[in-house]
């Protein structure tokens, strides 16, 4: 008793010390290399940067997979390593083979970043920071400058200061930047051009490098160097042009603004600056929230100007996970003390699990801080899991004690005898559901790593309860003889159980026929039954993806997403849209000008409909993409790929088929009335030069490609420090115009000095080209996404149409196999378990027939869980399989106790009177477990809300697989003893 006094102690202890997080601190097997090209298009950047960089990363060891998409301007390549992989290392090996490429990339790309995933970075919530009155962002350049630097150089700084915040994240800010508005009438009679203005602020920057100055007996090394810092340092730059003196300042206007956004955030209609909070590993997720809510008071009380909302807070996870064990313990409590009373009629044993349970849990806790565990989501949902364990070997242990004291046993006796007799069948028990458990760590990816938080979880429980029941029980009852009374009126014999029994042994192989054709038959059935990796649940909303397929300025897709929401009004609760290009420096997935997404909040299913309705009616020519709004489990465990993705190549090139190469392919799956996605297109301009009319009229080539750069603000005028950053310097030749105007309004000179308009030597035209081009360890594919899985018939039709056409190849992928694999990985480890569990039931029996008895009414509570999954529309999920894995090792105690007390009478008793004497023993501690857990999970199936919708399928599963199992412990296990031991009466 006291050494479990001193566990307990020191699990008070260490309690407030450990880590709460919300999922075990696992490396996800996953390196992303991210790059820019600005000023390149989609093909551009897959051919001098993605394609060789990616053929380069190939050669990383112990590479599992590899993809790529290249948009303008930017692509993204992602790196999967094997199961085990030490992610550290990859990301040394990714970073030295990025070094590599980088020596024959263009030079004018900056170096690729290169990061690593971890469990921890996925954002905690978002922050929107926007002005009440929404007139600082909508006003001028210089209020949206001033609230950038606040949230940058102060909000983000105060958060980051917070010790369990790792990482701030910002999107949606202005960006200042010089410009220099050439004056035209004066800029044109100096005849200046684009490369007379470049030159001028190339020349104002001087570095003479290092001189000696000397100064009496001293000398000093000095730095000469002169470089524009102010807006003002470049006005005053001065040059001589055609013998006069004239400064920057005359010729043009000079001054800092907001640069031109690529995209914005709107959260309920308000543009804001968006703080995605990532915690530090390690950190305890409820202080967090706590110092956070605590800060972002602060900051209310000092900004009363601006709002500051949290949305997609992913720490309410926790809370429920949290607050289902709460629950669990209360109904596990309760249902325990009702099942106690109604059988004991005795208040005091209620009261003696009630205690137990508590204990355990801080034993348990202990063994957290030994081995390191957080407490988490998933280690949580191991410790809920546990506590119906806990409450079965409580429950048998003080059962056994009364059954000893019905049998004349006095008081001590009964308390030491009992609890020896049962050990060791409770030893294997706790044995063989942790074989049961354990095996899990070895599923492939991320969910291997979680899973282990679960086994040793699960494991910590079983090892804590067992001590508590077998050490602290028998002793507080051995220390007052009325503590655990029993009736002298209740009686061990059951003639109605017996009669049943007797019945089966008459005719035991019928009987196992009846049994086993009722076992295959309800297996057979559920074949139907739908696998996923997780189980359908209520969402908060839907994310909604636009690609508009047109070159829409960030204004008109605003105004457009104004009268999408305004026609969602009633089915929306809140919103959050993205339009354009983010800022965020960690993100998956990387939007361009014309791409848009939208946090929908209402209900799922409703807006769903809605929005697909009102885009095919007013906006058909956009792709649109919606699916429920993910939690953390979607994030990390997948799911969010459609259940098939073909994958199109060219036999002859390295390049995308294109869409004439496509199109028998494609009028094909017409006739298929299949939902299926093509790759995204977008429209561009395209601008020809005319050369030789620009040699007709004496003007250079070069003179028209400046002019061009300087109208669309992209000639390079290099850059200011500001402070303590680097402001780029811009030309700026018209205020607000459209692009197209700009053109027609321009002028440029030929070599005479000569003016004409620019449109006259330029031909713009149009055309469609794919917004993004997408490749995988073989290369570049054309994409074709399916939204439900049309079956392996029309995948070898896919195929073969593509071979006939002798220039195209296919390969498949998508949600489909993942989860195939992912049954086939657990029925493999199911087959180590059963193999484990055998041996364990080997060495406790000594026999090597004996544990087949135990092993064979899994498949009875395996069939009980799947028709209860099946009568209920539940599928077969990584939740129900859990639940799956509880029965069992709920099943298989109740098996070992009754196998173990019929193999210890067999031999001092006849074969029938000793089944049935260990039928008498066993028959109240089995059907009061099971009964206990049942009604324990009730209250589950009948609840609402995310916590309750994925615990649902794990009850079902425990409900179904615990009642046919208990049945199978109680008829058909003695069945089984009576066959092998020989019908000897």
């Amino acid at each position: 008793m006291l050494s479990t006094i001193g566990l307990m102690v020191l699990g008070a202890i260490v309690i407030g010390s450990l880590p709460v997080s919300l999922l075990p601190e696992a490396p996800i097997p996953q390196v992303a290399v991210q790059a820019s090209a600005p000023g390149l298009s989609a093909r551009e950047v897959e051919d001098v940067l993605t394609r060789p960089l990616r053929n380069t990363l190939l050669q990383v060891d112990h590479l599992e997979d590899i993809s790529s998409i290249s948009r303008d301007g930017a692509a993204q390549i992602s790196l999967f390593f094997e199961p085990g992989t030490n992610t550290n290392l990859s990301l040394l090996e990714v970073n030295e083979k990025t070094d590599q490429a980088a020596t024959y990339l263009p030079k004018n790309i900056p170096r690729p970043q290169v990061a690593k995933n971890n469990t921890t970075d996925i954002p905690i919530f978002f922050l929107h920071i926007f002005p009440k009155d929404n007139t600082i962002i909508a006003g001028s350049d210089e209020d949206k400058l001033n609230l950038a630097a606040l949230v940058q150089n102060v909000i983000k700084r105060r958060i980051e200061q917070l010790d369990e915040v790792a990482f701030v994240d910002v999107s949606g800010y202005a960006q200042p930047e010089v410009f220099i508005r050439p004056k035209p009438e004066i800029f044109n009679s100096l005849q200046l051009s684009e490369k007379d203005l470049a030159s001028i602020l190339q020349q104002s920057r001087l570095d003479l490098g290092n001189v000696l100055l000397q100064d009496g007996h001293y000398q000093y090394n000095v730095r000469l160097k002169t470089e524009p810092n102010t807006v003002e340092d470049i006005r005053r730059i001065s040059f001589r042009h055609e013998g006069r003196l004239l400064h920057l300042g005359e010729i043009a206007d000079i001054g800092i603004r907001a640069a031109a956004r690529q995209g914005v955030c709107f959260h309920n209609g308000h543009e804001s600056i968006v703080l995605a909070i990532r915690k530090k590993a390690g950190a305890r997720i409820f202080s967090l929230r706590k110092s956070f809510a605590s800060l972002l008071e602060t900051f209310r009380e000092e900004y009363t100007g601006l709002e500051f909302v949290l949305t997609n807070d992913q720490s309410t996870i926790l809370d429920i996970s949290v607050k289902n064990l709460g629950s669990s313990l209360q109904w596990g409590a309760l249902f325990a003390a009702l099942i106690l009373l109604a059988f004991f009629k005795d208040w005091r044993s209620p009261l003696l699990i009630s205690l137990v349970i508590p204990v355990s849990l801080i034993i348990a806790l202990f063994g957290f801080f030994i081995f390191n565990i957080s407490i988490n989501v998933i280690s949580l949902s191991g410790l809920v899991l546990g506590i119906g364990l806990m409450i079965d070997n409580s429950i048998i242990i003080i059962e056994n004690i009364r059954q000893y004291r019905r049998m004349g046993s006095s008081h001590e006796e009964a308390c030491i005898e009992a609890p020896e007799e049962i050990i060791r069948p409770l030893i294997s028990s706790a044995l063989t559901t942790c074989s049961v458990f354990i095996p899990l760590i070895f599923l492939s990816g991320l969910a291997g790593a979680l899973f282990f938080d679960q086994a040793a979880s699960v494991t910590l429980a079983l090892g804590a309860s067992l001590l508590t029941a077998y050490l602290l029980l028998p002793t507080i009852v051995r220390l007052s003889k009325k503590w655990l009374q029993h009736n002298a009126a209740e009686t061990l014999e059951y003639p109605r159980y017996n009669m049943l029994v007797d019945a089966m042994l008459r005719r035991p192989w019928l009987s196992l026929g009846i049994a086993t054709l009722l076992i295959s038959a309800l297996l057979i059935t559920s074949q139907s039954l739908k696998i996923e990796s997780f189980p359908n649940i209520t969402r908060q909303g839907v994310v909604l993806r636009v690609n508009w397929n047109e070159p829409l300025s960030l204004e008109e897709s605003k105004r457009r997403f104004e009268q999408v929401l305004s026609a969602l009004g009633e089915f929306i609760i809140a919103h959050d849209v993205f339009l354009g290009r983010q800022q965020f420096l960690l993100s998956e997935n990387t939007q361009t000008l014309h791409q848009a997404q939208a946090w929908l909040y209402g209900e799922a299913d409703t807006l769903r409909v809605q929005t697909l309705r009102l885009f095919s009616e007013k906006y058909p020519l956009a792709s649109i993409e919606i699916e429920p709004v993910k939690t953390i489990f979607d994030i990390i465990f997948g799911g969010n790929e459609p259940p098939l993705v073909a994958h199109f190549q060219n036999v002859a090139t390295k390049e995308t088929p294109n869409i004439e190469k496509m199109q028998p392919i494609l009028s094909w799956l017409e006739s298929q009335n299949l939902p299926y996605r093509l790759p995204p297109q977008q429209q561009e301009y395209t601008l020809n030069i005319l050369k030789e009319k620009a040699l007709v009229y004496d003007i250079p080539y070069e003179a028209i490609v400046d002019k061009l750069k300087a109208i669309f603000e992209e000639y390079p005028l290099g850059a200011i420090k500001y402070g303590q950053k680097e402001l780029p310097v811009v030309s700026a030749w018209s205020v607000g115009a459209p692009d197209l105007n700009r053109i027609r309004l321009a002028k440029v000179t030929n070599r005479a000095g000569q003016p004409f308009p620019l449109q006259q030597f330029i031909r713009v035209g149009r055309r469609s080209v794919p917004l993004q081009f997408t490749a995988g360890r073989s290369g570049e594919s054309f994409d074709i996404k399916f939204f439900t899985w049309p079956g392996a018939a029309f995948t070898d039709s896919l195929r073969n149409r593509a071979s006939q056409s002798g220039q195209l190849i296919v390969h498949f992928s998508g949600q489909h196999f993942k989860d195939r694999q992912q049954v086939r990985e657990l029925s493999g480890i199911a087959a180590v378990s059963l193999l484990l569990l055998y041996l364990i039931l080997a060495a406790q029996f000594e026999s090597l027939l004996l544990p087949f008895i135990v092993i064979l009414t899994v498949p009875a509570g395996v069939a009980g869980s799947l028709l209860a999954l099946e009568l209920t529309g539940q599928s077969l999920n990584m939740v129900s399989l859990t639940g799956m894995v509880v029965m069992g090792g709920i099943v298989v105690n109740d098996a070992i106790l009754k196998v173990d007390m019929l193999q210890r009478h067999s031999f001092q008793m006849p074969l029938r009177e000793a089944i049935h004497y260990a039928g008498a023993r066993r028959l109240r501690p089995i059907v009061m477990t099971s009964v206990t857990t049942i009604l324990a999970l009730l209250p589950i199936l009948f609840a609402d809300g995310l916590g309750a919708e994925l615990q649902q399928p794990l009850a079902l599963a425990v409900i179904g697989g615990l009642t046919a199992g208990t049945l199978a412990s109680l008829l058909v296990v003695p069945l089984l003893f009576y066959l092998l031991k020989g019908q000897r009466s």
